[in-house]
């Protein structure tokens, strides 16, 4: 089985918790003020700005960046095929190593929840793609998984189902991320960090009793794996 049949048959059993909970992703869409990297997108990025997402075959987290800038010219790639039918966006398979694009082609480049997936050199080479494709004062953003104490314990199963509740229940994630790693890598690709910070997520917290309650009343596991990934993320915004 080749790598993408791989991932074609992984995404095909495992959607991401954000996309289960439609109404999280609607609010963060509506009040983009809650995060810092849609604050900064809003402000910063030039009209009809040319803007590639990676690794984005749910488009979960493209619809966040897409509604408060519905200008922006958006492109996706995804090594896996396991897409919808009529993308939102304009759709390319792909390697997110080796980039289906010509130099300097966008104006901003983002990528979340891929970079944990990556061993080394390959976590380099993403970053060195992603030089390579942006724009000069071009800016990027990724966001990956953190070393948050919670999400490195190994649970017992809840109601007799997997849920991933810990880093490592996913069999895909190679390793965690910490901030200065990510400027780390920045710098070894050639690019400028501005911030790198750990992603506070308050909607998490504010909303955390009720998706218990409703995890432990309904027993949706997919509730508890929100949980446990507060605090847990990490992030750097940065320019070429």
């Amino acid at each position: 089985m080749n790598e993408n049949n791989i991932w074609d048959n992984y995404r095909s059993g495992h959607k991401p918790v954000m996309q289960e909970i439609p109404l999280v992703n609607k609010i963060y869409s509506s009040f983009y003020w809650l995060r810092r990297e849609l604050r900064f997108l809003k402000k910063n990025l030039k009209k009809n700005s040319k803007a590639l997402f990676i690794a984005s075959s749910t488009f979960w987290f493209v619809h966040r960046f897409a509604k408060i800038r519905p200008d922006l010219i958006i492109f996706c790639v995804d090594i896996s095929k396991h897409t919808i039918n009529n993308p939102p966006f304009n759709f390319v398979v792909g390697d997110a190593l080796r980039l289906p694009f010509k130099d300097e082609s966008f104006d901003f480049v983002a990528s979340c929840y891929l970079l944990e997936h990556l061993s080394f050199p390959n976590n380099i080479q993403l970053f060195t793609e992603i030089a390579r494709v942006l724009k000069k004062k071009g800016f990027y953003y990724i966001e990956t998984e953190g070393t948050s104490f919670l999400h490195f314990l190994d649970l017992p199963i809840f109601f007799g189902k997997d849920v991933e509740l810990s880093f490592f229940d996913d069999p895909t994630h190679i390793r965690p991320y910490t901030r200065r790693s990510l400027i780390w890598l920045s710098r070894m690709a050639g690019l400028s960090p501005i911030s790198s910070y750990r992603v506070i997520v308050w909607l998490k917290l504010f909303v955390s009793p009720i998706l218990l309650l409703l995890g432990l009343v309904f027993r949706k596991t997919k509730y508890f794996s929100y949980l446990f990934s507060i605090f847990n993320n990490v992030a750097i915004i940065g320019k070429k």
